[in-house]
Formats: structure tokens, C-alpha cells, sequence
């Protein structure tokens, strides 16, 4: 099988996206999640001739592309993530910004466009955030397969969708033809019981269309360099041999930018040995 690598520009925050794509295709990766954010492809300065170039940049490296949608404080320079699909207000703002995400993923004909659920507030019922979140969702998925885009569904530890039982539950109840699944190894661990990535990876096979992964230690939520967490990575990586994963797995350190060359050589070079070791 060919694993295909890509990393998170959210680990490049101190770089400009050109630079990014020539430290990431020199190293060998085969794509970009591309985080849309203040400092990389931002959704509202954007135009059509330069998304044109980035297609061309990204081609001309060999790069495929998937669009990343969680930015800390694009929407709201003071709440993280904010508004949300959930949100007690301002829920348009979120949908608006995700078909802005899917022209721009039609534009660079990426694979895919990711996003996620939101963290439910106090002042939010649970009625009213599952409410909320199914009219977003329509909106969003609809609008995404009139533009013949995929878009993948994160579980995320903390917010509505956390769990695959929810991402199934969501699933089912949608039942939308554009709606797949955007699986974080990293938040697995986290989220689901001891040993249950492998499982995981094989049950939801055939709705996984991207991939996150990181290492994760003591079950707490923080995306951490690989060998520095508690996840047995090679079971994790036959399991994605098994469903036959064509996708890009990305990924995904947003708190090691400072570092970022020296993360994405390491990070490189683990998942390559790895596949070393699985080879035949």
C-alpha cells in the first residue's frame, strides 16, 4: 500500500504557505492540510487569480490537498473557535465560512474539507445544540455537494461530535451523501477505550476520506511529537493498510511551530519507518 503523508499548516504558523510547501514537499510528504487561518490562504482576502497559483505551486510539487477549518480565532479574535455550528448566536458566520472553505477547496481542487461540531456553552441546551447542529449541517452539506466537494466530519474531545458513536449517530440521522468522516488518530485515543483505534479504523473504513494523526499521552488532548505520547503506532497503521486508506494522512502539531522544520523531518521519518516495517 501507498501511504500517502501530508502535514498540518497549522504546525507552520511562523512560516508563509510558500515556504511551507517547499519545506513539506522537500522532505517528502505527498500533501497539505491546508488550515485556513489569518496567515495562510485567508478565506476573506483571498481572489481568484491567487488561489489559481496556489493550484499551480501545490501541482507542481506533487502536493493533493485537503482544507482545514479550525482556526483558533479567524471568526472571533477573542473566543477560540468561535461561533460555532452550535453556537447561541452567530451560527451563520460558521456556515458562511465553511462554503467560503469549500469554494476555495473547488478552486484548488482539493480532496476534501474538514470541519467540526463546536464546543457546547452553558447557555446552550442540548436540545437546541443538536437542533442547531442538524440545520447547519444542511446547509453546509448541501451546499458542498451542489460543488461536488467531500466533506469529512471530525470527532473532536470536548465538543458535540466527540466520539465515533456520535459521528455515527450524526451519520445516520443526516444521512447525506456529501457527509464523510475526518478521523484523528490522537483524538481516538482519547476518546475512545483502551485499544479501540484499530477497531475503529476498520468500522468506519469506508467513511474516512482524511486523517489526523499525532502522538497523545495519558488520554489528555495534546497533540504531541510521535514517541513522546502512549500510542502504539504500527497496529495503528496496519489497521489503515486493511481498509485500503487512499486519502492523506496529515500530520497535525499546531503547538510545535517554532519548531516546525525539525517536527515535520522527525515526523517524516517515523511514519517511514514504520511503512518499513509493514512492507513486505
Amino acid at each position: 500500500m501507498n501511504y500517502r503523508f501530508g502535514y498540518n499548516t497549522n504546525g507552520f504558523s511562523n512560516h508563509s504557505l510558500s515556504d511551507i510547501i517547499d519545506v513539506v514537499s522537500g522532505l517528502g510528504y505527498e500533501g497539505l492540510a491546508l488550515s485556513l487561518d489569518h496567515a495562510h490562504c485567508n478565506p476573506y482576502q483571498t481572489n481568484p487569480e491567487m488561489l489559481r497559483d496556489l493550484r499551480v505551486s501545490l501541482s507542481d510539487r506533487g502536493l493533493g490537498v485537503v482544507i482545514e477549518t479550525g482556526a483558533r480565532y479567524l471568526l472571533d479574535k477573542r473566543q477560540k473557535h468561535e461561533p460555532t455550528l452550535i453556537s447561541s448566536s452567530g451560527r451563520e458566520k460558521r456556515v458562511g465560512f465553511l462554503k467560503r472553505a469549500i469554494d476555495i477547496a473547488a478552486a484548488l481542487h482539493a480532496e476534501s474539507v474538514t470541519f467540526f461540531s463546536g464546543v457546547r456553552k452553558p447557555n446552550v441546551s442540548l436540545r437546541d445544540a443538536h437542533r442547531f447542529f442538524l440545520s447547519g449541517c444542511e446547509k453546509v452539506l448541501n451546499y458542498a455537494a451542489e460543488k461536488n466537494m467531500a466533506m469529512g466530519l471530525e470527532p473532536e474531545p470536548g465538543m458535540l461530535v466527540d466520539t465515533m458513536e456520535k459521528f455515527a449517530y450524526y451519520d445516520k440521522l443526516l444521512d447525506h451523501p456529501a457527509l464523510n468522516l475526518t478521523l484523528d488518530v490522537g483524538h481516538l485515543f482519547c476518546t475512545e477505550a483502551k485499544g479501540a483505534e484499530v477497531a475503529a479504523i476498520e468500522r468506519f473504513g469506508s467513511k474516512i476520506i482524511s486523517m489526523h494523526i499525532e502522538d497523545i499521552k495519558d488520554h489528555t488532548h495534546h497533540h504531541l511529537p510521535f514517541g513522546e505520547g502512549d500510542i502504539d503506532f504500527l497496529p495503528v497503521m496496519k489497521a489503515i493498510a486493511r481498509i485500503n486508506f487512499q486519502g492523506l494522512i496529515n500530520v497535525e502539531l499546531s503547538r510545535d511551530s517554532h519548531q516546525a522544520p525539525d517536527m515535520a523531518k522527525n515526523s517524516i521519518r517515523f511514519l517511514k519507518s514504520l511503512v518499513e516495517k509493514i512492507s513486505p
